[in-house]
């Protein structure tokens, strides 16, 4: 990878600063056209050193924002990587088609049954998180909708267990035919897509999952590609898959402890809210959390409005351990 350096990168940066985006000397781009002369269409993987110590890995599959490439979200996968998840990247330039996750997911499970490489056989594809930014965030909505109810004719270990929403783009398919848990994201500054309009709408009408938005305040449309200390998305998300995809007894139980000890603390009872101050590990004066679970009507995918506010207090921890 490079530091973007090149003239379509030189462009993006300007454009990214421009709308109010942190960090954008320390952004990478890969050789990908119109980065550098290979191929716009391919996968990216990021995952733990020890991958081969470990036992078999949960992991997310990534999609990038349109036009955005895969290494401007190198901060964020190696955040993921250090807590033993498995990221894989499609993309194709335009990142934002119904299809991407699919074939994201398609191209990693080849790649875990591709003798020889690092991911054969220690990838758990029962724990795959779906997830992605702008119009890979209305992509991953897509994948959402369709994937987990045909999972089994895709691979038979293949099992959705939740998504995740940064800056939905607008061609996502509202949350009508979402079946499993997504966390949303978005900021209050993004004028890309903007906080009050088909985020909102597409969080609204999930109705047979559980559903959860968070608002950073001071958020533009391109935190997520900031460094770790000036990336609200980090701990949050971090934190999010940690529930997903490690959610044992033990966690339950370090869950609901650290809900109670931060509602305890803060005051708050049913609508979870977490502020983030200049004294946190975060280093964001400026971000604040407003998180807003939706309530389910179906039972059996009801969750405590607890896990918000125990996300909101351990994000932090998750994003600098």
């Amino acid at each position: 990878m490079h530091s973007c350096d090149d003239l379509y990168g030189s462009l993006q940066k300007f454009f990214f600063w421009l709308l109010g985006g942190n960090d954008v000397d320390k952004m990478r781009c890969t050789h990908a056209f119109p980065h550098g002369l290979e191929s716009p269409i391919g996968m990216m993987y990021y995952y733990p050193k020890d991958l081969p110590s470990l036992a078999p890995a949960p992991t997310v599959v990534w999609t990038p924002g349109l036009d955005g490439d895969a290494g401007q979200y190198d901060a964020i996968a190696r955040l993921r990587a250090s807590r033993g998840y498995v990221v894989a990247i499609p993309y194709n330039f335009i990142n934002s088609f119904p299809t991407d996750p699919l074939w994201g997911v398609q191209a990693l499970i080849a790649e875990t049954k591709r003798p020889g490489s690092a991911l054969h056989g220690h990838v758990d594809l029962s724990r795959t998180i779906l997830g992605g930014h702008s119009g890979g965030a209305g992509a991953a909505f897509w994948g959402a909708s369709y994937i987990p109810t045909h999972e089994r004719l895709i691979d038979p270990d293949l099992k959705i267990i939740g998504a995740l929403s940064v800056g939905t783009g607008i061609q996502a398919p509202t949350g009508l035919a979402v079946t499993v848990p997504m966390l949303t994201i978005t900021g209050n500054l993004d004028v890309i897509t903007p906080d009050f309009l088909w985020p909102r709408l597409d969080h609204a009408t999930i109705f047979q999952a559980p559903a959860y938005i968070a608002t950073a305040l001071n958020g533009t449309h391109f935190f997520v590609n900031a460094d770790i200390p000036n990336n609200p998305a980090a701990g949050l998300s971090t934190a999010w898959f940690e529930h997903l995809a490690k959610d044992d007894q033990k966690r339950e139980s370090d869950i609901r402890r650290q809900a109670l000890d931060a509602a305890a603390r803060s005051g708050v009872h049913g609508r979870a809210t977490q502020h983030v101050g200049s004294e946190g590990p975060l280093n964001a004066k400026n971000w604040t959390f407003k998180l807003n679970r939706k309530p389910v009507k179906h039972r059996v995918f009801a969750r405590s409005a607890a896990l918000v506010t125990a996300c909101a207090a351990i994000a932090s921890s998750f994003a600098t351990g």
